[in-house]
């Protein structure tokens, strides 16, 4: 039968061939099994075309799947036509094949990702793309991590089904025509074996086998300049985020670094902590936003939502620091972040003095743009200033007044209103011109009208969560005048945050932390739930972070801690890490934005004395970064 085969494994058993529907959209001709077992079932199924596979590859491979991670890849034949890259020094677990997938995918299509030991495999389509993957992972995926095209000699199969040995080359070729299926996989295997290589020894180093029109012909070339990894190179045992236990948080050694601060309060008096925000990264150099208040400030931000009004005692304001932050292993960088917060030349981007008509507590801050727009949430008014030039941009009156809740998203503003309506602004340009004409007014359909407790705008930019303080989570299509609603907790939402493919983290005031994947999400019920995650204290939830180099990994803040979890619901320990540093409520955490820095995390905590709010700047030990 004409085609290509994909194999799948992951699969829930019981439902295998409506998932392989789903997969497919009913493109699937044929589906055959492997190996059933008492979870998962593993076989493969064929389509009509490669550009079908590929579209399948790129949308569900290592998707969440009735509760199991879907793996995807093209037949063996097919990849036999591929381009082979080989990376070395990499851990063999779940977690870090996800990782090294989720990057290699973004140089191009992955036909498939297999691991054995510190070796991993993966297959591209391109030639190019194999050559950028390799450039990326050598340059900056992780120490003792090294990748290289593998060229040794591969099958071709032409248009009659005769196997042709050829020796991958770095020139451009003619991509060879695979047979469909694996039907020819026998033949072409003992092809290769009894004539190639014996064939390719007689003609000598230099002479490559290549695919003519329809034959295989032989071609004189250069001898081809093969990338591996030094011989005599130390390799150091490392271990994945995935490998840390949480126990081990407590103890000194499980951090690379740790540094905590009490922020220069002469920008405001007492100096509490409310929000912060990594800026742009210039090599080791980042800037980091705070946002500052006084104790009536704090008393504010968290009786927002019962008192909504404000004093004329509030004062907030936002500073910008420049950090150097110290490469793994050089501990003497750390006296750039002591000399950082000491130094009187920090600037104040934006300052609420008292009896001020603006004099709100100024939270949730967030960077768009590239860094060079900061949004700000001035409890009745989102705020925008450029950070090139630290100047006030606007002032946006949005709605009727602000309720204190907003998010940004690459075109689009939303806010909540003190009457439970969402407003949606979308951008004229890139410079952020708001049109207030293309305002609209998304109502929930519910009897009552609860306050909107939290706003997530979703990664593709058409749409946002809307979760209400009576437990319900709704989501509304930015191309539709309504909302939908999607499942219900016992306490009010207060955080969401998208991390891999279809998923969605959900934190409440009762402390539940739920995963969801909105997949599943066709009607109004728990189904769209696929874990709970046990927090170690039942405190509220005030933050989510997903990590943006490992979408699988995000960071919440509970209370006084920090726990670090892996999304991938078959693990049985999702709880990575554990930060007890702080000793007050963690108001907000992000992630370093440079692939360098990766697991580097800054945290903030609001402090219940003067000056007794801490920045925090820390990663942990003991994983690839």
């Amino acid at each position: 039968m004409e085609g290509v085969w994909i194999h799948f494994s992951g699969l829930a058993s019981g439902a295998t061939q409506q998932d392989v529907e789903y997969l497919t959209d009913g493109q699937t001709h044929c589906v055959e099994f492997d190996q059933r077992r008492a979870r998962e079932t593993s076989g493969r199924f064929l389509v009509a075309t490669a550009s079908i596979a590929h579209s399948i590859l790129q949308k569900y491979n290592y998707t969440l799947l009735d509760g199991c991670i879907v793996r995807l890849s093209m037949n063996t034949l097919y990849l036999q036509n591929c381009y082979k890259l080989v990376i070395r020094g990499t851990t063999h677990n779940a977690s870090e094949e996800m990782r090294l997938y989720e990057y290699c995918r973004s140089f191009g299509t992955v036909c498939a990702v297999d691991s054995v030991g510190s070796e991993t495999s993966v297959w591209f389509d391109s030639e190019m793309d194999a050559e950028r993957a390799v450039a990326g992972i050598n340059g900056g995926f992780g120490m003792g991590v090294q990748a290289y095209i593998d060229s040794s000699e591969r099958v071709v199969v032409d248009s009659e089904g005769e196997a042709k040995v050829a020796r991958k080359t770095g020139r451009k070729s003619a991509r060879p025509v695979a047979a469909s299926g694996d039907a020819g996989l026998k033949k072409a295997s003992a092809a290769r074996k009894s004539t190639g290589r014996r064939g390719n020894r007689m003609q000598g180093p230099n002479t490559n086998r290549v695919q003519g029109s329809r034959q295989g012909t032989v071609v004189r070339t250069e001898p081809e300049h093969i990338q591996h990894p030094s011989a005599g190179r130390r390799k150091r045992t490392t271990a994945t985020m995935a490998n840390l236990r949480a126990w081990r948080a407590r103890a000194p050694f499980t951090y690379e670094f740790i540094y905590r601060r009490t922020p220069d309060v002469t920008a405001v008096d007492d100096g509490l902590c409310l929000s912060m925000a990594w800026g742009n990264s210039r090599g080791r150099m980042v800037d980091c936003f705070l946002s500052q208040g006084n104790t009536q400030t704090s008393e504010l931000v968290q009786s927002w939502a019962q008192v909504r009004q404000s004093s004329d005692d509030v004062a907030s304001a936002i500073t910008q620091t420049t950090f150097d932050l110290p490469q793994r292993g050089h501990m003497g960088g750390i006296k750039s972040l002591l000399s950082a917060f000491n130094s009187d030349e920090v600037p104040v981007l934006h300052k609420n003095q008292k009896k001020d008509d603006y004099a709100h507590a100024i939270t949730g801050l967030k960077l768009r743009d590239e860094g060079r727009v900061l949004f700000g949430c001035a409890m009745e008014r989102v705020m925008v200033w450029t950070t090139d030039s630290i100047q006030q941009r606007e002032s946006l009156l949005l709605l009727d007044g602000v309720d204190g809740v907003y998010d940004v998203g690459r075109d689009f503003v939303v806010a909540s209103s003190m009457t439970g309506e969402v407003g949606v602004w979308k951008s004229a340009s890139r410079n952020y011109m708001w049109r207030y004409n293309d305002t609209r007014r998304l109502r929930c359909d519910m009897d009552d009208m609860p306050v909107v407790s939290s706003l997530h705008v979703t990664p593709s930019d058409d749409g946002a969560f809307v979760g209400y303080s009576h437990g319900a989570l709704a989501y509304c299509d930015f191309r539709v005048p309504y909302m939908k609603s999607v499942t219900s907790f016992a306490g009010a939402v207060r955080c969401i945050e998208s991390t891999t493919g279809h998923c969605v983290v959900v934190g409440t005031d009762g402390g539940s932390l739920s995963l969801l994947d909105m997949r599943f999400a066709r009607s109004e019920s728990s189904s769209s739930i696929v874990r709970t995650y046990e927090q170690p204290v039942q405190a509220p939830i005030t933050a989510i972070r997903s990590c943006p180099h490992d979408p699988r990994v995000f960071a919440v803040a509970v209370g006084t801690n920090v726990h670090i979890y892996n999304c991938e619901p078959r693990d049985s320990r999702c709880l990575l890490f554990t930060h007890e540093a702080h000793q007050s409520k963690v108001m907000d955490l992000g992630w370093h934005p440079s692939p360098e820095f990766s697991y580097t995390i800054g945290s903030v905590e609001l402090g219940s004395g003067h000056g007794s709010g801490e920045f925090q700047i820390w990663r942990p030990s003991d994983f690839i970064l």
